[in-house]
């Protein structure tokens, strides 16, 4: 499985103000570091949780092993799934007929169960999709994951480092404790 960015984020979940209010900085020196710290802790966040945290669009490509298959999409909350094709083994795509050749179950958590459709090897399903806390049909973002990407915005600002674990994971242990009850644990 691979996922990758079509469309990014537009607007952050956290804005310049909030950031600097809650790191306790005042004038404009910093607004430039401000506005990457919020793209680079949002990202870590998205990242460590598996949730998209603001809208965006992406693409995940899976194996398609066989029939009848549920697929985790591995990014959530989803607003909307735009297509899913299958990719022959010659990069040929067709499309699949949502309610016929696939369906959707679990919406904004949504997993997609694939129908009557016949694959063979080296066949790949591809899924274009929007994601993303407070776009329209998902839920508002948690206020534990906002003040989770604040939390790593003033970490970064203050330490200018990276921060590992044993596990490789780049994030504040404050950040990731409020993270972690959202976390998806996605079996693959």
């Amino acid at each position: 499985m691979k996922t990758w960015v079509k469309t990014d984020v537009v607007t952050e979940p956290v804005t310049s103000t909030e950031a600097k209010l809650f790191c306790k900085i005042s004038g404009t020196q910093d607004d430039t570091l401000i506005a990457s710290l919020i793209k680079s802790a949002r990202m870590a966040i998205e990242n460590y949780t598996g949730l998209a945290l603001a809208e965006k669009t992406l693409y995940t490509t899976f194996d398609l092993p066989g029939l009848d298959n549920i697929l985790d999409l591995p990014v959530q909350p989803v607003k909307s799934v735009a297509s899913v094709k299958i990719i022959d083994i010659e990069g040929n795509e067709t499309a699949l007929t949502l309610n016929t050749d696939y369906y959707l179950i679990d919406s904004p958590w949504t997993k997609i169960k694939i129908g009557n459709v016949w694959v063979s090897d080296g066949v790949l399903l591809k899924v274009e999709y929007t994601v993303g806390y407070g776009a329209s049909g998902c839920p508002a973002l948690p206020e534990a994951l906002k003040i989770a990407v604040l939390k790593e915005i003033a970490t970064q600002y203050e330490r200018r480092e990276d921060i590992t674990d044993i596990s490789g994971q780049i994030m504040d242990n404050n950040s990731r404790k409020l993270a972690d009850p959202f976390r998806i644990k996605l079996w693959l």
